[in-house]
């Protein structure tokens, strides 16, 4: 899906609509991360995994990607870019994967593109 929303749309504007959105970096609270993941955002942050993980259960080591209080995730700034861009999950990489996803994407797709349109 991802692959033909480039197609669509362009790199250029798929990222400029993806910086303005962000939603899927919002209030998405189960991102879960596989040991690679954990390695590669603890080799770029510095941070040890307890800083940007919480356990998915008590006695098996899978885990979580933390949130902040306000619902975004740990390493979203405030300008919605991604801080671990080259090294984000790969949950987040794939996105959109699900109908429900990609109808997030659409719908966010379709007011940008509106938006777009109104300043030509």
């Amino acid at each position: 899906m991802v692959h033909r929303i480039h197609q669509v749309m362009g790199n250029a504007a798929l990222g400029e609509m993806c910086e303005t959105c962000a939603e899927c970096c919002r209030h998405y609270p189960f991102v879960e991360l596989s040991q690679d993941d954990i390695h590669a955002l603890g080799k770029v942050t510095g941070l040890r995994f307890d800083a940007f993980t919480n356990p998915k259960r008590k006695r098996v080591e899978e885990y979580f990607l933390k949130f902040k209080e306000n619902g975004d995730c740990f390493f979203l700034d405030d300008n919605y870019s991604c801080g671990v861009y080259e090294a984000r999950p790969g949950v987040c990489r794939d996105y959109p994967s699900t109908p429900s996803q990609n109808k997030v994407c659409s719908a966010n797709r379709r007011q940008f593109q509106s938006d777009d349109s109104g300043l030509a």
